[in-house]
């Protein structure tokens, strides 16, 4: 990818952001258009979705994985609180995003693990 082309996560992201706006917008000037207040975790999948799309073009591939992972566990987690799956909600389903986290250390730390330092010996 060359320094001008755009990240398809960016734009996407983008994209998102300015629709949720005028959604919004929309709602506070009391338009037909309504924004349906239980899909809002489908933006955070979406952003993920792309975000994983881009890791295999992006010179940040590894990161862009873990990142786009991360949005779609929250994402599919807001989808299960919203719609009470498994009769989950918000206040008994909160450990899922610990366990996502530590998840998200577990994984960065065998993916990417630390080069040691140079030595010298005297």
């Amino acid at each position: 990818m060359s320094p001008c082309e755009p990240g398809t996560s960016r734009v996407v992201a983008g994209l998102i952001v300015m629709i949720v706006g005028l959604a919004l917008l929309a709602d506070r000037l009391d338009a037909a258009v309504r924004f349906p207040g239980h899909f809002w975790p489908l933006i955070l999948v979406v952003m993920g979705a792309a975000r994983l799309a881009d890791s295999a073009t992006s010179a940040q591939g590894r990161r862009n994985i873990r990142s786009g992972a991360w949005l779609l566990f929250i994402g599919l987690w807001g989808l299960i609180n919203e719609f009470h799956v498994f009769h989950f909600d918000y206040g008994s389903s909160w450990p899922l995003l610990v366990i996502g986290a530590g998840v998200g250390i577990v994984w960065r730390a065998l993916d990417s693990p630390r080069p040691r330092a140079n030595r010298q010996e005297q």
